[in-house]
């Protein structure tokens, strides 16, 4: 199996958490190793690392499952730098970053309104006589010259051109 460890030690733990992954694995950046290893390979490191933790150590080690996948196989010490995925955070803090409700509140009449336009334009998107054609089942099997996504955007893009950002009430008074 193909695993890669994380290190997140800090001070001298660093240096032997270093120690014992380079016995085992490649060193492929500052603080990230790569190994293919059996399952034996695999305890003998989580052995090792335990054996020498201490409170600043904090290795996390992932197992390669496919090709955008990966498993959190295990953490060894402090597990504060990491999520429950063993996603390392690069940086914490702790004010409150979620935006008020009452400052939530006033984009929602915003959000109404875009969710109005792009509803429209992607029924205009459809009226069109292929894609008529395919929704009576005739030529079910065809393929879409241009997506009725597509000529949405495009309708947007012109609306877009065609009102100056300064009339920003002219969007709403087009489509009503």
């Amino acid at each position: 199996m193909i695993v890669f460890f994380v290190s997140e030690c800090e001070k001298k733990a660093f240096t032997r958490s270093r120690r014992v992954l380079n016995k085992y694995a490649q060193q492929l950046g500052r603080r990230t190793w790569q190994a293919r290893l059996s399952e034996e390979g695999l305890n003998d490191i989580y052995r090792e690392l335990r054996e020498s933790a201490t409170r600043q150590t904090s290795v996390a080690c992932h197992r390669v499952r496919g090709n955008n996948r990966t498993d959190l196989v295990w953490i060894v010490g402090s597990q504060q730098c990491f999520n429950s995925n063993g996603w390392f955070s690069f940086s914490q803090t702790s004010r409150n970053i979620l935006r008020s409700h009452a400052e939530m509140a006033s984009n929602y009449r915003l959000i109404d309104y875009l969710l109005s336009i792009a509803a429209l334009l992607h029924d205009l998107g459809k009226a069109n006589d292929f894609f008529q054609k395919k929704l009576a089942g005739h030529g079910v099997n065809a393929r879409d010259p241009y997506r009725h996504e597509f000529v949405c955007s495009l309708m947007l893009c012109k609306v877009i051109e065609d009102i100056k950002p300064s009339q920003d009430g002219d969007w709403l008074r087009l489509f009503s």
